[in-house]
């Protein structure tokens, strides 16, 4: 769709979205998520990359940072230095009571009270709202225990990883009801990188032991929510809840 220097991207509407997940023949291909001025760029570019603010996001994401290890009150000092894949958090398993004990209750969490008028909002300009955050399963898990020791821990620890799995999956399941019980979205954005440059950092087994089924229970929480209906009562079209993964 070719503009002109003084043309405005116009976002698409909730419906457009909706056609375009359900693949009806919607306007355009939504853009979510689609400026990631990272690798490099911003120091490449600067503030040519400005030029892209007119192409506007066409869903509104209600954004909460998950499990921000700083703030559970660990009686440990949690590295903030060295490699990003190795600063394990849970650096021993003797650590993982007392982590999986102190992991956030998503009813009390303070994020939720400012994207409620957020979520409103979008609503209101009848655009698709995207319950966010980063990093599920495999990407969370290298980052409580450091990249290498998550690759040994699937054949040396598997009862700890997927204690510690469970113990996740029951917090995102919280997070969720909440979310779609106080800000309606119609949709759920993570991330869950599983691969490198050239192939899976996990072979297809250890993928189907230890995050699949876990997987499954949140799609399982996202699909009879979709059956249900209704979380979105303001809209033309049926609730349309996907699930958007990087």
């Amino acid at each position: 769709m070719p503009m002109h220097d003084n043309e405005q991207w116009s976002p698409l509407s909730r419906d457009e979205v909706i056609k375009a997940l359900e693949r009806k023949g919607s306007a355009r291909i939504p853009l979510v998520n689609a400026k990631w001025w990272g690798e490099g760029l911003e120091e490449q570019y600067g503030e040519r990359l400005q030029e892209f603010d007119r192409y506007h996001e066409d869903v509104v994401s209600l954004w909460i940072e998950m499990l921000d290890v700083d703030t559970m009150g660990l009686s440990w000092e949690v590295p903030s230095e060295g490699a990003h894949d190795s600063r394990a958090v849970v650096d021993s398993w003797d650590k993982l009571d007392e982590f999986i004990e102190k992991l956030p209750d998503p009813e009390t969490d303070p994020q939720f009270e400012p994207l409620v008028e957020r979520a409103e909002q979008a609503r209101a300009e009848n655009r698709y709202a995207l319950f966010s955050w980063w990093k599920l399963f495999f990407e969370k898990l290298w980052g409580i225990r450091g990249m290498t020791n998550l690759l040994m821990d699937y054949y040396l620890a598997p009862e700890n990883v997927h204690r510690l799995h469970e113990a996740l999956c029951d917090m995102y399941c919280g997070y969720l009801e909440r979310a779609i019980r106080e800000l309606r979205p119609d949709g759920f954005w993570t991330s869950d990188d599983l691969g490198h440059q050239t192939q899976l950092f996990i072979s297809p087994e250890t993928f189907r032991t230890f995050i699949k089924p876990y997987y499954a229970r949140i799609g399982a929480l996202l699909k009879k929510t979709a059956s249900i209906g209704g979380f979105t009562p303001a809209a033309t079209s049926p609730p349309s809840w996907a699930t958007w993964s990087r």
